[in-house]
């Protein structure tokens, strides 16, 4: 969506029922396998009204606050599709705590001669404590001190900003790394 869209205006139209056609287009030609592009469309038809939803909600309530976000301010917006035009951000589904995903993030980013810049954790957490395996494989990760993780937990005890229902953290990697190192570290 991102690299199919040149302003955030059209970025939100993709997502909308109006521009269900249109991305759907941009899937078909950006997956040419037959097997994967129906996985894609699958998906995209599945999680599209709630990602506009989220999308339509997450810029009301930021506009009302005055908070400029990457959803009505194009440098913002600029910046995140020029990443994903670079193949600069990569999404990922595994497992967290298992032997491959971020065990084979950390080998490509080093292979590449790269480091970490941003660990999004989303609200996996909430779902698995600080087991061996994801302890190691976040110590794995080649992190340096630009590095950041962002969370988003969903347990109310952590306090939500008025009409939000999570709670956003963000913390230095190698603070989190040491977290890691720490086996009494709980969430």
């Amino acid at each position: 969506a991102f690299t199919a869209s040149a302003t955030p205006e059209a970025f939100l139209e993709l997502w909308s029922q109006a521009g269900a056609d249109a991305h759907a287009a941009h899937i078909v030609a950006a997956f040419p396998d037959p097997a994967l592009q129906a996985r894609v469309l699958r998906a995209r038809r599945i999680a599209r009204p709630l990602v506009h939803k989220r999308l339509r909600k997450t810029l009301r309530l930021y506009k009302e606050r005055g908070i400029p976000t990457c959803l009505d301010d194009p440098a913002q917006y600029g910046h995140l599709r020029k990443l994903w035009q670079e193949d600069r951000a990569l999404a990922v589904r595994g497992d967290l705590t298992g032997d491959a995903t971020l065990v084979d993030i950390a080998a490509a980013l080093r292979a590449a001669g790269l480091t970490l810049a941003v660990l999004y954790l989303s609200n996996a957490e909430q779902y698995f404590d600080y087991v061996p395996g994801f302890r190691r494989n976040v110590l794995a990760l080649p992190m340096t001190e630009r590095s950041l993780v962002l969370r988003t937990l969903g347990w109310q005890g952590h306090g939500f900003i008025a009409g939000e229902q999570y709670h956003y953290n963000h913390q230095p990697g190698l603070d989190f790394a040491a977290w890691m190192r720490v086996s009494a570290v709980e969430r």
